[in-house]
């Protein structure tokens, strides 16, 4: 048995984290006054403008860095499951691009093919899944607008936002 140095209450070890530098090897804390503390000091961060803004640019660029390294990252791996089975003919139809850019048969183009901007990424988007090989570079500005906008295969130009 334990008291909090918090709320004062005497209960269990187990109603402590664990510390190894401690004499006892417990925090002073008990693990409902830890969770609420965190909880204000997050309610707190969150309403401040700055921090948040700072923190999405370091969640950007930890992001970034994991994709870089091949890591998949999913929000909602159950929903990516789902999304797999219900698409396997799409991840088939970028896995044939994705081989054929390593074998020479498609080239690589650095201008995207709706509004002329160049990039050294763009997106490969089909039109068509049953011609996996037919793609069409975009820029994720156009790419998003034609998923948005329900295309059909008339490309015509989209004026990028200033």
């Amino acid at each position: 048995m334990k008291t909090c140095k918090k709320c004062g209450k005497v209960k269990r070890l187990s109603s402590f984290y664990t510390n190894k530098l401690t004499s006892d090897g417990h925090w002073g804390k008990c693990k409902d006054c830890i969770k609420q503390n965190h909880k204000a000091y997050r309610q707190k961060l969150r309403s401040d403008p700055e921090w948040v803004k700072r923190n999405r640019v370091i969640a950007r660029i930890r992001r970034n860095e994991l994709i870089a390294k091949g890591v998949v990252l999913h929000s909602c791996p159950k929903a990516h499951a789902r999304w797999r089975k219900k698409n396997k003919h799409k991840i088939k139809a970028n896995d044939l691009v994705r081989k054929a850019f390593r074998k020479g048969l498609i080239q690589l183009k650095t201008e995207c093919e709706l509004c002329g901007v160049s990039k050294p990424t763009l997106h490969k988007h089909h039109v068509n899944y049953s011609e996996p090989l037919s793609v069409t570079f975009l820029c994720t500005f156009c790419h998003g607008v034609v998923h948005r906008k329900g295309y059909q295969g008339q490309f015509k130009p989209i004026p990028q936002p200033a």
